[in-house]
Parts: C-alpha cells; sequence; structure tokens
C-alpha cells in the first residue's frame, strides 16, 4: 500500500497508522488485515491475500463487491450531481423512494433517507416519541439496534455502554425468543416470551416495570448479533399484542432486509406489517 509520496507502507505500519488514526465504535480494527479491493464474495489484502467475505461487508452488500452495474450507476451519478441539500429535490431521490415504497410491506409508503443502521434507529425512535406522545419503548434482551445515544440505549448488552453512562432513559427491556433455553420449556410455554410483552404494557409484567409511558416496542426479525433465531409465529404474536395495546411496532432491518432471509423483508415471512 501507497502513502500519499507513493512510498510503499508496510502492513505493520499500516496497523500503527490504523490504531493512530482511526476510532471505530468497538476498539481497534478487529481483524489485523487490511483490504485493497474487492469483487464478488472476495476481498484482497495488501499482502494480496483473499479471502471469503462472509459477513458480506458487515451485512451491507448483499450484490457483493464492486458489482460493475452498481460501481457504473456510482460513476454516472457522481458526473451529474454528488451532494444536493434536502432542501431541495432530486430524481435519484424521488425514484429510489417510489421503488421502496413498492416494496415496502403493506401499506408504507414514506421514506426517510440515512447513513445507516444507527441513525436509521434513532430516526424510528424519534418518530415514534413524537407520533405516541410517549417516551418509554420495549426493547428486547440480546437486541442490537447501533452505539448511538438513543439506539446504544436500546442495544442490550454492559459491554457497549459501560464507559458511557447513563444512557438515554425509557427502555423497558423484555425476554428474547431464546426457544434453545427457554425457562418455560418451548413449545409448551406457548410465546411466554412474546405475551410478556403485553403484561409489560399491562404492568403485570415478570421481567420489567415502566412509567406508563410505553408507546412503541422495537424488535429484530431475526437477532442478527445475538444469533436468535424466533420460532414461527412468535413475530405474528407481536404484532397481535401491539394493536391489542395500542403500540407501535418498530421492526429493525437492517439486517434482515433486502432478500437477506429469502423475502424482501423478514417480516414478509408472516406478513406482518410495521
Amino acid at each position: 500500500m501507497k502513502d500519499g509520496g507513493n512510498n510503499m507502507l508496510s502492513k505493520e505500519e499500516m496497523i500503527r497508522k490504523d490504531n493512530e488514526y482511526i476510532v471505530r465504535g468497538w476498539g481497534k480494527v478487529g481483524e489485523p488485515m487490511y483490504l485493497v479491493e474487492g469483487k464478488g464474495p472476495m476481498v484482497k489484502d495488501i499482502d494480496g491475500k483473499e479471502y471469503l467475505d462472509c459477513s458480506s461487508g458487515l451485512f451491507s452488500n448483499n450484490a457483493g463487491h464492486c458489482h460493475p452495474k452498481i460501481v457504473q450507476a456510482i460513476k454516472d451519478q457522481a458526473e451529474k450531481l454528488i451532494q444536493p441539500s434536502m432542501r431541495h429535490s432530486n430524481i435519484p431521490a424521488v425514484e429510489l423512494a417510489e421503488k421502496l415504497a413498492q416494496i415496502a410491506p403493506g401499506d408504507l409508503k414514506k421514506v426517510i433517507f440515512t447513513t445507516g443502521g444507527g441513525e436509521t434507529t434513532e430516526m424510528a425512535l424519534k418518530l415514534a416519541r413524537g407520533y405516541t406522545g410517549k417516551w418509554e419503548i420495549i426493547a428486547l434482551r440480546n437486541a442490537f439496534h447501533g452505539l448511538g445515544f438513543g439506539s446504544i440505549a436500546l442495544t442490550s448488552g454492559a459491554k457497549y455502554k459501560k464507559d458511557f453512562g447513563p444512557v438515554m432513559p425509557g427502555v423497558v427491556r423484555a425476554p428474547h425468543a431464546y426457544c434453545y433455553r427457554c425457562p418455560f420449556k418451548y413449545p409448551e410455554c406457548d410465546l411466554w416470551c412474546a405475551d410478556e410483552i403485553g403484561r409489560i404494557a399491562e404492568d403485570k409484567g415478570l421481567s420489567a416495570s415502566h412509567n406508563g409511558q410505553i408507546g412503541s416496542v422495537i424488535i429484530e426479525p431475526i437477532q442478527g448479533s445475538g444469533g436468535i433465531v424466533p420460532p414461527e409465529g412468535w413475530l405474528t404474536r407481536v404484532r397481535e399484542i401491539c394493536d391489542k395495546y395500542g403500540l407501535l411496532l418498530i421492526v429493525d432491518e437492517i439486517q434482515t432486509g433486502f432478500g437477506r432471509t429469502g423475502k424482501m423483508f423478514a417480516c414478509d415471512h408472516e406478513k406482518v406489517v410495521p
């Protein structure tokens, strides 16, 4: 790898510079390799060694690395207009919003463009509070919704929060659908974990209490970072509970959306609309 002066940098020097200049949400670079190019599912490091990228760029490269159609679309747009203000409209934004509305579950028709998963969670949380007028939200154990100020409060796990407290108040934690070690013995439990969301809303929950200000529930159809796949019928039950108690249902599909589970969105498997 060459620096600004066209001098070759060693892998060790790249590691030193990375540690000196780059801040990550989880500490130092997780794997001591430095990637220089990718094509399809394969990436190559500065030593020329190739790897199969099983995480798809941390779940974001659905079409693989440097798909020629995507590269060409970026080039074409960069030659016309790169960064307009959102105070002004532009053709690609309108066309993309329309296409997203056409494939979104149910009658969802509005789009907010964001830069990543954590920011998207922040916007969903903000909209939920504004719409319901209530500041508490039910989130699940083992969840991951981002590392921003609001999203990190929704994310489960002390390792993300221990140096940044107190985090945003108002998060009420409900059990996740961990059927493999279900304390009530799935399937005999009859989705006790989902029903607990309703009991919490009634302030009769065994796992959490609240301040009477719950307005929404946020879940992942599959807990990607947590590695939990809920059983069939769980998401439908959660939707029914939200309807019963007048709660907004926020479905975080950052890691499951756009075809990753075989449907355009994971909630489509049970025909659930957020």
